[in-house]
């Protein structure tokens, strides 16, 4: 309704080119600790990831390229990872050694990150470009007005109150891309620990069996999606709460034969 008095029925013949820039630069540490019975890998990595857009859905501003230009979708700034395996000493605390106490161990991965960012967009092509379809998606490049404020960033999203202050940020005026960066704050963090409780048996020389008892998110702490966080259309009642976290607690048994 925006390129009256032509009819929205009016197809377009769009062009595209394969183009842009991204730039990620980190400081990656990693600690390896083998001691008796127990393996230790620990890894942290403070890193930044930028670009003009993060897959096919985010399409660059044809009209000035650098304004695109912001923290990549998948950018996590802090990433502190312990993975570790503890063979169980049953053996020892029982004083003998059978295929009852033998081959028990304690697994697992514990992950604390920050979160992704925030991706905005404004759907309605207030820009009047029409930069939308690319035959995959139908995503606009139009993003909000923002007026630099305090965020006020919700750090319980579960209380139902928005994730961040809404009131800064309005649609873009006819005619302009907004001023507001795709992505230039952050969502909930992560805190995840998965734990495997596992046995090998030894059958025979040449076959065994595997016990595995395995918890993901063993804690059942709730993991926000931060992409969840925006609508797109800022006038939606949604717009600026979280809408989806990562699954609950999740247990699962196996058992695997080797021969």
């Amino acid at each position: 309704g925006t390129r009256g008095p032509f009819p929205n029925t009016i197809g377009t013949d769009a062009w595209y080119q394969n183009m842009g820039n991204a730039n990620y630069n980190a400081l990656q540490l990693t600690l390896k600790r083998t001691t008796g019975p127990l393996t230790l890998l620990a890894s942290y990595t403070y890193g930044k990831s930028l670009d003009q857009s993060s897959s096919i859905q985010e399409q660059v501003y044809p009209y000035n390229f650098g304004e695109e230009y912001a923290l990549s979708a998948f950018d996590i700034k802090h990433n502190f990872v312990v993975s570790y395996n503890y063979e169980l000493p049953f053996a020892k605390l029982f004083g003998k050694t059978n295929r009852l106490t033998d081959g028990w161990s304690l697994s697992g991965i514990t992950r604390f990150a920050s979160g992704l960012p925030v991706t905005f967009a404004s759907f309605g092509d207030n820009a009047l470009v029409y930069v939308q379809n690319n035959g995959v998606n139908s995503v606009s490049i139009d993003l909000p007005n923002y007026t630099p404020a305090n965020l006020q960033i919700n750090h319980n999203p579960r209380n139902g109150q928005p994730y961040f202050n809404t009131s800064l940020f309005t649609p873009n005026a006819l005619g302009t891309q907004g001023n507001a960066k795709r992505r230039f704050f952050y969502g909930p963090g992560i805190d995840n620990f998965d734990v495997a409780l596992h046995k090998i048996t030894k059958l025979t020389e040449s076959k065994s069996l595997e016990f595995r008892f395995e918890t993901f998110n063993t804690f059942n702490h709730a993991q926000f999606y931060p992409n969840g966080s925006v609508d797109g259309n800022i006038n939606s009642p949604t717009f600026g709460h979280v809408l989806k976290a990562a699954p609950p607690r999740i247990g699962q048994v196996a058992l695997k034969l080797t021969f």
